[in-house]
């Protein structure tokens, strides 16, 4: 049986880093982030949110030029780098 109290990320205080329509990013007094998308929460060690942001950026740039070569240049066709772009 695990006895060992696990700390309550939602009791202790929290910093908003920075936030988004889409997403919001709290610093976790215990040292992690928290990730904030609609009605999900992930707790990232800072060290994973780092990683996950190069694999969005992998994602993006690769889904971009996906995008990018299946439309003629002459169509005008351009993926936004924004959600409200």
């Amino acid at each position: 049986m695990h006895t060992k109290k696990r700390y309550n990320h939602s009791d202790g205080p929290q910093l908003r880093l920075a936030e988004t329509p889409v997403a919001a990013v709290d610093a976790c007094e215990c040292g992690m982030l928290l990730l904030h998308i609609g009605a999900m929460t992930l707790r990232l060690a800072p060290c994973a949110a780092s990683e996950l942001l190069r694999t969005l950026e992998q994602a993006i740039t690769a889904h971009s030029e996906r995008f990018e070569a299946e439309h003629a240049p002459s169509e005008g066709v351009s993926l936004p780098r924004r959600c409200d772009a």
